[in-house]
């Protein structure tokens, strides 16, 4: 697992806002910092360009070794994978789901000069999750991951 620390900036806070406006929730906008983190700090790593018909993008990077990544934050309850993730997984569209946590947690009230750290805990093949993914939940539970 590798750990990742930033400072937040006002382009943070503008990423999070935009992608709260699809979830509703600022928390849920945070987590879109990691990813836009990693493409800042890894040059294999870029926003995927590729929006679908309901404004998201299809994956949330691609990966030059991985080809599309799907970023997604760990929780005792599981790895969601929403309806849009699912769709886009059984297309082929999204080959691995990257899995990170917070360490240092972003919060609803970020601002500006704030520290967030994260860590990533590694990749799974994404038809792998969707095996695995709860029906009801939409959640699955990992027990061996790829380190990246």
């Amino acid at each position: 697992m590798t750990e990742f620390s930033f400072i937040i900036e006002q382009r943070h806070i503008d990423i999070r806002d935009h992608a709260a406006t699809f979830s509703n929730s600022l928390y849920n906008g945070s987590c879109e910092l990691p990813e836009h983190h990693q493409c800042d700090i890894d040059p294999n790593q870029t926003l995927t360009p590729v929006i679908s018909k309901n404004g998201y993008r299809i994956g949330d990077i691609i990966h030059t070794t991985y080809g599309i990544l799907d970023y997604k934050c760990d929780s005792k309850e599981g790895v969601k994978l929403a309806p849009d993730t699912v769709k886009n997984i059984e297309s082929g569209a999204i080959k691995a789901i990257l899995i990170w946590s917070w360490i240092v947690k972003a919060n609803d009230d970020l601002k500006v000069g704030d520290k967030v750290t994260y860590k990533i805990k590694g990749w799974i093949d994404a038809k792998e999750a969707l095996a695995l993914r709860d029906p009801i939940t939409g959640r699955f539970k990992y027990k061996k991951l790829n380190v990246l």
